[in-house]
């Protein structure tokens, strides 16, 4: 198997032990990140969504 197969591979392998049936359905909410304290945090509560500003205003 060449790299970019075993990769598509283990990413869905991850996406199914998340409980997603294919890798874009993971979100921040699915991983975790470990801090310098030792403990792991959500990446959702490190990095939270940031709302979509739909139309770009002009800034002019």
């Amino acid at each position: 198997m060449t790299y970019a197969k075993n990769m598509v591979h283990e990413v869905g392998a991850i996406a199914h032990s998340c409980g997603v049936k294919e890798p874009r359905q993971l979100s921040r909410m699915h991983a975790r990140v470990v801090t310098q304290n030792g403990r792991s945090q959500a990446l959702s509560e490190l990095y939270p969504d940031v709302p979509a500003r739909w139309p770009v205003q002009s800034q002019t």
